[in-house]
């Protein structure tokens, strides 16, 4: 690897952002809220929006056709997203993903498995 080659290479690392993390959710009966943690000292004084968007999980398994994520909330500064009104069917098994983004970068998706009855359940 040539010096020039290496330096691309250190900038695109330095250049990469935190993604959100212990991505959480909240259930009271068919009410959803996921929520995250993400440490405001690497937007380095610029405002952070985060992306969520969520997908049956069954879609993530064919073969013949990308599955299309639903976005749920778009570039929002809170660090959580309501999904009741989006009507997840109960019994459905759903991955949720979230997004940073600051001054033109992003951070790698996040994502966690959610069964609305299970997870309801666990929360009881």
């Amino acid at each position: 690897m040539s010096e020039a080659d290496l330096l691309v290479t250190l900038a695109f690392v330095a250049a990469e952002l935190a993604p959100p993390e212990n991505l959480t959710l909240i259930t009271l009966n068919t009410n959803y809220t996921l929520s995250w943690d993400w440490d405001q000292s690497f937007a380095e004084g610029h405002a952070v929006n985060f992306t969520t968007q969520y997908v049956a999980k069954f879609k993530l398994k064919s073969k013949r056709k990308s599955p299309v994520w639903e976005t749920a909330c778009e570039k929002t500064s809170h660090r959580s997203c309501d999904l009741t009104k989006f009507n997840l069917y109960y019994l459905g098994i759903y991955v949720l993903r979230v997004q940073a983004s600051v001054n033109g970068r992003v951070s790698d998706w996040m994502m966690k498995e959610f069964c609305p009855d299970e997870d309801g359940k666990r929360e009881g």
